[in-house]
């Protein structure tokens, strides 16, 4: 199945069984998300991302309350016999073709990003901005293939990854829903990082994915030339793919700036990046939870990020206007920190990805949100 996979690609992967079922579970329910931890002999997950592992974890939560479990990939095309399953979870192509048929069960949405239609307006209102500093146009990256607002505004509940105000970009839609907080995948703690505060104070790490405006990178180079003081500032992504991007700073990364590409996120040379950072800096304009955050602050450093990233910022430093003089602004005041105040909010924001973001704590909030919308 894992060679078919390879070679035909999961568009037509028909349901396949996930061996989590209830105890004489006489109920049947598909799970429409993503299928290779289920083909795979390692179900604990991987490195990569930490979907890996919740997937199972999803599974398992919906068994628990009595069902027998298959799963499909949300790419599928496959014409699912929808009438075999009293509960259809998850999102994607094959949950929402059963809006297309008649079906009597059940219908939970699991949404993992910000709602469809407000990420599509928030990177386009970035991009518009972008051209209208630098007098390029580029093309997004991060725009949704397909909208799915109707199968978010039809089902009959819905379970949000991410915080209060991920939700609020659903409620209009949907109010039936809850929330909970993915899980983390690092490595890094604090204790594994060296404390060199007149050297940490200035470095800042931007770490990110696709779609460089849309994940705020072009807010903190324009940042740059705005600080007076010496700042380092790291990123790690697919920076140099973006040419066009790249294109509005001579082609490449300011000098100011240390560019590692993609990096293992429990990986040494990411270790190395993090002893060199006393802050994580992310002006995104659409997430559900930044995990790459999550990351960084598992390893102590203090988040300045936007409110869109998904993450409470009591610890951390909001950037509240999405500018370069607005992530210059919020650099500035990170930089004015004294070492006791951020040893102070590194140790707690450490504990909490620990406490709150944890496989358990996933689990725990997962079966309880299940529970309520069902």
């Amino acid at each position: 199945m894992i060679r078919w996979l390879k070679r035909q690609g999961a568009l037509w992967m028909p349901p396949v069984a996930t061996g989590c079922a209830a105890p004489g579970a006489t109920r049947r329910a598909l799970l429409s998300y993503i299928a290779l931890p289920f083909l795979s002999r390692n179900r604990s997950g991987d490195r990569l991302h930490s979907n890996r592992r919740e997937a199972v974890i999803i599974a398992e939560a919906i068994a628990a309350c009595g069902y027998s479990v298959d799963v499909i990939d949300w790419r599928s095309s496959y014409p699912v016999r929808n009438g075999r399953y009293d509960l259809l979870f998850g999102f994607g192509e094959p949950y929402v073709r059963s809006f297309r048929t008649t079906y009597a069960g059940k219908r939970i949405w699991y949404a993992t990003g910000a709602e469809q239609c407000f990420q599509a307006i928030s990177e386009a209102t970035r991009l518009r901005a972008f051209r209208d500093r630098h007098g390029l146009s580029l093309r997004p990256r991060r725009m949704p293939e397909r909208f799915w607002s109707e199968a978010e505004a039809m089902s009959d509940g819905m379970v949000v990854v991410g915080n209060a105000w991920t939700a609020s970009t659903y409620r209009p839609l949907n109010p039936r829903l809850q929330t909970v907080l993915p899980t983390s995948n690092a490595r890094w703690s604090p204790s594994d990082l060296a404390h060199d505060w007149q050297r940490r104070r200035n470095g800042f790490l931007w770490f990110g994915s696709v779609g460089a405006v849309h994940k705020g990178l072009d807010l903190c180079y324009d940042a740059l030339p705005l600080l007076d003081a010496e700042v380092r500032l790291h990123t790690c992504g697919p920076v140099t793919d973006e040419g066009d991007f790249l294109a509005a700073y001579g082609g490449a990364p300011p000098t100011q700036t240390t560019h590692h590409g993609f990096v293992d996120i429990a990986g040494e040379p990411l270790r190395r990046i993090l002893t060199d950072c006393a802050f994580a800096v992310l002006p995104s304009c659409s997430e559900g939870c930044a995990t790459s955050v999550l990351a960084c602050m598992q390893a102590g450093l203090i988040p300045i990020v936007t409110a869109e990233t998904g993450i409470d910022l009591d610890l951390g430093i909001p950037i509240t206007e999405a500018t370069p003089t607005g992530v210059a602004a919020a650099m500035r005041q990170a930089m004015r920190m004294d070492e006791q105040e951020w040893l102070r909010r590194s140790a707690l924001v450490a504990a909490r990805v620990r406490e709150h973001h944890s496989h358990d704590a996933f689990a725990t909030g997962f079966r309880q949100a299940l529970a309520a919308v069902l």
